[in-house]
């Protein structure tokens, strides 16, 4: 049976998350997860991050600035 791999996700480490957020810390990627802003996936031991959750989160991002300049 063939893997369906349009369901697979990109997963970043929290330093790859804080790069393409824009260079934030790590911290600051730790400190959005426990506000519920970032969602975390465990995988093994370590901590990741779903590409669609930064995505959601640049794009909430996006709207709330766009709102703000009007």
């Amino acid at each position: 049976m063939p893997i369906d791999t349009t369901s697979l996700e990109t997963l970043y480490s929290v330093q790859e998350a804080a790069r393409k957020l824009g260079g934030v810390s790590k911290f600051t990627v730790y400190a959005w997860m426990r506000r519920g802003m970032l969602e975390r996936t465990r995988v093994g031991g370590r901590v990741m991050v779903r590409e669609s959750s930064l995505l959601k989160l640049l794009e909430q991002s996006a709207a709330k600035t766009h709102r703000g300049a009007q």
